[in-house]
């Protein structure tokens, strides 16, 4: 399962970083789809798709060991999101 999920991962990181200067089509829903893969492979790494997409009044102790909001890893500075690598 580990294998689908990093090749997803590589066809979904290849999308997002296109050196096209035309916007990623839906590049939001790509990257959420991104960080949820990623969060399968490593939740202490990363939100829960849940608390990505929905945010509540997230208090520090809330935030604390999901730095989701901060390694944006394999993605491009496209749409307020920061790219960062691991």
């Amino acid at each position: 399962m580990n294998d689908l999920v990093q090749r997803e991962l590589g066809r979904i990181g290849a999308a997002l970083t296109q050196s096209d200067p035309v916007p990623v089509p839906r590049y939001d829903e790509l990257y959420a789809a991104q960080q949820a893969l990623k969060w399968t492979l490593d939740p202490d790494t990363y939100k829960a798709p849940f608390d990505l997409l929905v945010p509540v009044n997230d208090t520090p102790e809330d935030l604390k060991g999901c730095p989701a909001e901060t390694d944006h890893s394999g993605s491009l500075d496209i749409s307020g999101h920061r790219a960062a690598s691991r």
